[in-house]
Order: C-alpha cells, then structure tokens, then sequence
C-alpha cells in the first residue's frame, strides 16, 4: 500500500514538473507567439454611447488579454479595452449589444465573463467616462 502511495507522489510529481517546464518555455496559454491585437479602426469613446464593463476570469498573462479583446471587437460596432490586472473588460458599443452575446463571445475565446455594470451614457458621461 505504501508502494502504491509512493508512486502516485511521484507520478504527481513529474506531471506538475512537466507543467512548470511548459508554462516557462511558452507562457501560461501553452504557444509560443504573442497574439496580436486586431486594430480597432475607431477609439474614440465619445463615439460609443454605450458601455459594459465585464469580469473576466481565467486571464493569466498579455496574450490572455489580448484574446479577449479580440474576441470582442471582433463584434460589429464594438470597442474593448482589457484591464489584466482588475480582470476586467471595458466594452463601449455604438449600439446596445445583449450581455449574452458579449459573454458568449469571451466564452467562445476560452474565459468566462460576467456583467458587472451596464450602462447609457450622454455625451457629458462618456467623456468624463474617459
């Protein structure tokens, strides 16, 4: 029984061994190329009446990220802005989008997401929104 025990240490062991060496040699996301960030033609907020801002977990390092915002301004009239760190998506629309449809798309790209705020903003609100 002992010998059984053992082995299954060791066995564990080696398996999480095997993971440290793949995070350090390709990142957390297991590739070796950074991902790049589709370009979103308009950034200017001011232009976006509508904002929702999700959390987003299981984003690990800037590839992560960059995953998710892709996934979303891969949506028509969209454009988001990833915070890593507060684990948290900016998404301005020019038209109102279903929250199930955002957090299906960041779904889609491997994360989960939920709404932690929606909002209409004027004119006045989207710039102090800034």
């Amino acid at each position: 029984m002992t010998a059984l025990i053992g082995t299954m240490i060791v066995i564990l062991f080696l398996l999480a061994i095997s993971h440290v060496r793949k995070t350090l040699m390709h990142g957390c996301c297991g590739g070796c190329e950074t991902v790049k960030r589709n370009a979103v033609k308009d950034r200017n907020v001011a232009n976006y009446p509508y904002y929702t801002i999700l959390a987003v977990d299981g984003m690990h390092c800037s590839n992560c990220a960059a995953k998710v915002a892709n996934a979303l301004n891969a949506l028509p009239g969209v454009y988001a802005e990833v915070n890593l760190d507060q684990r948290a998506a900016t998404v301005h629309m020019k038209h109102l989008i279903t929250d199930r449809t955002l957090t299906d798309s960041v779904r889609q790209a491997g994360y989960s997401a939920r709404i932690n705020s929606s909002r209409t903003a004027s004119a006045d609100t989207a710039v102090q929104h800034q």
